[in-house]
């Protein structure tokens, strides 16, 4: 058989269904929605909300957000009925201030069933990681989805709970439309610390010396009218909150944020006839537009565990090891 987006979905479905069917929930608090302009994040996020809307139409999601949560947050917490803890790959020790937020919420509430969304897991401390371990043994339900197989197996090594394989989040948007291509590559590389090796000169040196046009950028690289309005947007939601009236209001507009700036992500692979990139979520979401993708890992191969789980069978996809190795590709098959 071979790859299908539908496939992912329903397997989203088979995991996390029956675990919120269970609770019943009227009140869903989903915690820590990215209020930060990476795009892979906010995929997951509306992935999330679409999953949540089309399977929990009569449940009432409040969205909690890290930089202005205050004393009135925890009282709507506390009267949930059911905790999500937002996915992705912040769960440990790289990204240490949001799994800080996460650890808290699960000291607090560990009488409550709280499901951790796939999150890929790493840590490099190991007093952070006995922490973790403390905080979720704690928990009377705590139920966590790894998103790729070598996660899986080591959260079972670490973790006592329930720990299930699971494909990302964003898959849950179901195929995209790829519109209309207007060069042959787009490249989407990473600026950040989770960068395995700085390769945009050398590919771009490359490609013009192949004479194929291209695009090298990353999320953050945004300027104009555009990025100043997704930052206003984005700001209001720091706001510090007085009740949970003003939480009803200000989660459409953040909505609204976090649609802009998906299709702004999504203009940006639309250009690549083919897409190269070392995120994971340019991968994902390459992928949900039918891109034929060239992919290189991050540092903690965290985009190589994903593919050889889930798109093993995914003939439009190329891992790619090395500049060297993405060179010899093209040299022999062509963008």
């Amino acid at each position: 058989m071979g790859f299908e987006i539908e496939a992912l979905q329903a397997e989203v479905e088979r995991q996390i269904v029956p675990l919120i069917s269970s609770v019943q929930p009227h009140e869903i608090c989903l915690i820590d929605p990215p209020q930060y302009n990476n795009v892979g994040d906010i995929a997951i996020f509306l992935g999330e909300m679409q999953f949540l809307r089309k399977n929990f139409p009569r449940s009432n999601i409040r969205l909690i957000y890290r930089n202005n949560y205050r004393a009135f947050s925890q009282k709507i917490i506390e009267n949930c009925d059911l905790i999500l803890l937002q996915g992705g790959g912040n769960f440990g020790d790289i990204w240490r201030h949001f799994h800080d937020f996460r650890l808290d919420i699960l000291r607090r509430y560990p009488h409550k069933p709280i499901i951790q969304f796939p999150q890929s897991i790493h840590f490099s401390n190991t007093d952070y990681l006995a922490e973790t371990q403390k905080a979720i043994s704690a928990c009377k339900q705590f139920y966590l989805m790894a998103r790729d197989r070598n996660t899986h197996a080591y959260a079972q090594e670490q973790f006592q709970c329930d720990i299930r394989l699971c494909p990302d989040m964003a898959f849950s948007l179901g195929p995209l439309h790829a519109g209309k291509a207007m060069i042959p590559l787009f490249c989407l590389f990473r600026t950040d610390k989770e960068v395995l090796e700085s390769k945009n000169d050398e590919i771009g040196s490359y490609l013009r010396k192949m004479g194929v046009k291209y695009k090298i950028e990353d999320w953050p690289d945004l300027g104009g009218s555009i990025e100043l309005s997704h930052n206003l947007i984005r700001f209001a939601s720091f706001i510090p909150i007085i009740d949970s009236s003003t939480t009803s209001r200000l989660s459409p507009l953040y909505l609204n944020f976090a649609k802009s700036r998906m299709d702004y992500g999504l203009s940006l692979l639309r250009q690549g006839q083919s897409v190269a990139t070392d995120r994971l979520h340019g991968m994902i979401l390459a992928t949900l537009l039918g891109k034929r993708r060239f992919v290189f890992d991050s540092w903690d191969s965290k985009v190589r565990h994903f593919a050889d789980t889930w798109l093993s069978t995914d003939e439009k996809l190329h891992i790619v090891n090395s500049v060297s190795d993405f060179k010899d590709i093209v040299a022999r098959d062509g963008i």
